[in-house]
């Protein structure tokens, strides 16, 4: 990466990282929050994952198509506003009402936030590096992803859990004054938006794009139901503690992070990353050893190694579709991308909590270790260049 390429995307990064610690806060806690203060149940906990999927779904594509006309910046801003909100009605929450807004809010930030700051970053890389700045970027994001759950871990030693969205909401109000002072739409990088039915037909015959998008549907199905229930399995089940539960989940944030560093700096170029995103789809399966593994010590295992596949996979759909696309479609493109990655994560807590309810919380992830197959299918028709 050249050093004006670096100077001109650090903001973007540093950005995300901060997005992506309120993330990895918020996942870590809301399962445990819910069922410790308010008392809801294995379904309401599921529901309210999905919420935040399905806002995400039905934002997606609307917030890529406005980024493409009107400028990144705008929906960037709109995005950090509704995270505000979002960890505000938490903090003052007293019903499950409240978390449910709570949940919708988020859902319209996430939704937002994370098409438009991956295609601003391939905006602002030249032809040549946009795979490789667009795979940086998603290492930020799994940094961020690492710090959320390590400073729940920490905190969770000294205050109440409800403090914690306190301090996460001091990390959204930094991201607002970064996003109206610092990140600033690309000049002379980006090409006139067409029409939203042409850009969006082009989008849907894309293969790339399209495989891409279901492949990384079919990993969040898994990635749903392991950060929705485990909390709950952990919790009721085996009886641990909040923040040794937080632990688990840092472990997994790093292995996250480690692993997709080592994919982008070491693995790219050597292997296609269509053969790496089919290799890191196929490591889910081995959560059907949970079955036979009844522990909570090798249940915590196979949850951090699930850490691997999450890693790698979001960034070579990722790359795959930067460089499949162009720059006034890449927006939609990445919406779709996006969606796919939502509509996998809203559909998973209602079915897997339905299964839950009628064979008990462990055995689902054995059963929901099979969902990425059908990614391993889609991805087999992606065409590298």
């Amino acid at each position: 990466m050249k050093e004006n390429e670096t100077k001109s995307v650090l903001p973007i990064f540093v950005l995300t990282l901060l997005n992506a610690t309120t993330v990895g806060t918020l996942f870590t806690l809301i399962s445990m929050y819910a069922s410790m203060y308010f008392g809801a149940n294995t379904m309401e906990v599921g529901l309210l994952s999905s919420l935040n999927a399905l806002t995400m779904l039905l934002l997606t594509m609307p917030a890529g198509l406005l980024s493409d006309r009107f400028g990144r910046k705008a929906v960037l801003i709109l995005s950090i506003v509704a995270n505000i909100s979002s960890f505000l009605v938490l903090y003052y929450a007293n019903g499950f009402q409240m978390l449910a807004i709570s949940m919708i809010l988020s859902g319209i930030a996430f939704g937002m936030f994370g098409p438009t700051m991956q295609s601003l970053a391939a905006d602002l890389a030249t032809p040549g590096a946009k795979r490789m700045l667009v795979a940086w970027f998603t290492i930020s994001a799994s940094a961020g992803m690492f710090v959320g759950p390590l400073m729940c871990s920490v905190l969770l030693q000294f205050i109440d859990m409800r403090h914690i969205f306190l301090g996460t909401l001091g990390i959204t109000l930094i991201e607002l004054i970064m996003g109206i002072l610092v990140i600033k739409n690309p000049r002379g990088r980006t090409v006139e938006a067409g029409p939203a039915r042409k850009n969006l037909s082009n989008v849907i015959s894309n293969r790339n794009v399209v495989c891409s998008s279901i492949a990384i549907a079919s990993y969040f199905f898994v990635d749903s139901c392991v950060t929705t229930f485990f909390p709950i399995i952990a919790l009721n089940v085996y009886g641990l503690l909040p923040s040794f539960i937080s632990n688990i989940f840092v472990l997994r944030s790093l292995v996250l992070l480690v692993s997709r560093t080592f994919a982008v700096t070491r693995m790219v170029g050597k292997f296609s990353e269509k053969k790496l995103l089919i290799a890191s789809l196929l490591l889910p399966l081995s959560l059907m050893l949970s079955l036979y593994f009844t522990s909570y010590t090798a249940l915590s295992i196979l949850i951090v190694l699930t850490g691997v596949s999450i890693g790698i996979t979001f960034t070579m759909g990722a790359m795959i579709i930067a460089d499949s696309t162009s720059p006034s479609e890449r927006g939609l493109s990445n919406s779709v991308y996006f969606a796919a990655m939502n509509g996998g994560s809203m559909i998973s807590p209602i079915i897997m909590g339905m299964l839950a309810n009628m064979f008990g919380v462990s055995m689902i992830f054995p059963i929901v270790a099979f969902a990425p197959i059908i990614g391993v299918l889609a991805s087999s028709m992606i065409k590298m260049k």
